[in-house]
């Protein structure tokens, strides 16, 4: 995943983690390249989710 100007919205991010999931579940272990790549990109998101995450709670403290 490219980081953009424009941070992607949770709601996105969500939404492609899941789009993520469901390709890793049909393509099994048939599809272990692009499995690898999917799965990197899904601990991309969630990492950076978890940044923002963090970020609004320091902010609130």
């Amino acid at each position: 995943m490219i980081p953009d100007a424009q941070p992607t919205t949770f709601l996105d991010a969500l939404r492609r983690i899941e789009e993520l999931t469901k390709r890793i579940r049909q393509g099994g272990l048939a599809h272990f390249d692009s499995l690898e790549a999917d799965m990197a990109e899904v601990r991309e998101i969630r990492s950076a989710l978890t940044q923002r995450i963090a970020g609004v709670r320091r902010a609130r403290s």
